[in-house]
């Protein structure tokens, strides 16, 4: 389909689609939506919802399937075993489409609130651009330290991701997980 002309005012990059993909593209401040979603059930849903908005919201998104066809690994507690190290290989394209796919430094504003949380966001840093913020969503979930040693808290990376400020929030499904700006 036919992108609007970027305008140079907002960037934004989402790892795991859903309301938020049609949300942030309704935003007049957000000039491009780039979405990646690994389960191919939950974004035909997805592609029915961008259908049915305005035009303007449609131009903005750029859609992308990276599909795993694995509901296990895709869903509940097999989600969060699935981000550990033995499936890496699953994950890979997932996980690297964005940095695959744009240069460094193109993205203002990130989201990581998909799969494999962990390798998404640090693949995804270098995307970031200066003064640019990248949330991961539910990040601190202690269950994830128990069920997936991969997923470690995100703070122990704070150091080498060149943060000017990061904070880690809470704990319990629903928080937002950790925010950092790009130094």
């Amino acid at each position: 389909h036919h992108r609007k002309k970027n305008t140079g005012e907002c960037k934004f990059l989402e790892y795991g689609s859903g309301y938020s993909t049609t949300f942030w593209a309704s935003k007049k401040w957000i000039d491009e939506v780039v979405s990646i979603e690994a389960n191919p059930i939950w974004a035909d849903d997805v592609k029915d919802w961008i259908g049915q908005s305005d035009l303007a919201i449609q131009e903005k998104i750029n859609y992308n399937v990276t599909p795993v066809n694995n509901q296990h690994l895709l869903t509940g507690l097999g989600g969060f075993e699935a981000w550990s190290d033995q499936y890496e290989e699953v994950w890979q394209k997932y996980s690297s489409f964005a940095i695959s796919n744009f240069k460094r430094e193109s993205f203002d504003f990130i989201i990581i609130d998909g799969h494999d949380r962990k390798r998404s966001f640090i693949n995804s840093v270098p995307l970031l651009k200066k003064g640019g913020m990248i949330l991961c969503h539910d990040m601190t979930l202690e269950t994830f330290n128990a069920l997936d040693p991969v997923s470690t808290l995100i703070d122990t990376f704070s150091n080498f991701l060149e943060f000017k400020e990061y904070k880690n929030f809470g704990h319990g499904r629903g928080n937002l997980g950790f925010v950092g700006i790009k130094s």
